[in-house]
């Protein structure tokens, strides 16, 4: 038995997506502002922090906006998925690429800085 390369691949579908149920909007919605009230409680804080006196020391970074900007970039790698499963489409895989760039970052960086702080023990 033989098949051809045209035989394994699937043509676009032209179908308009289904009509998500109300369980599973539901279900969006929930998890949509469980994953996004980190980040805009970081975002709030880091517009608050400045405006209050709070960690004057990190005054810097406050100005500057690295926070705010952490929180956009957070916030909006997670907006696209939401969306797309709000609609009942499939996510770009750009989005999901996206929503995944800070928190592997931030793990990578954990990394990072714990083996760090184990090199300065052995130093010191």
């Amino acid at each position: 038995m033989t098949t051809t390369r045209e035989s394994l691949t699937t043509a676009p579908s032209t179908e308009a997506p289904a009509r998500p149920s109300a369980l599973r909007r539901v279900a969006i919605g929930v998890t949509g502002v469980v994953g996004c009230l980190a980040p805009t409680v970081w975002g709030l804080g880091t517009v608050a922090e400045p405006l209050t006196g709070a960690e004057r020391d990190h005054l810097f970074p406050q100005l500057t906006g690295q926070g705010l900007l952490l929180s956009a970039l957070w916030v909006g790698g997670l907006l696209p998925l939401l969306v797309a499963g709000w609609r009942g489409r499939r996510p770009s895989a750009a989005a999901g690429l996206a929503a995944l760039a800070v928190p592997v970052t931030g793990l990578g960086l954990v990394g990072l800085a714990a083996g760090g702080l184990r090199l300065a023990r052995r130093a010191g």
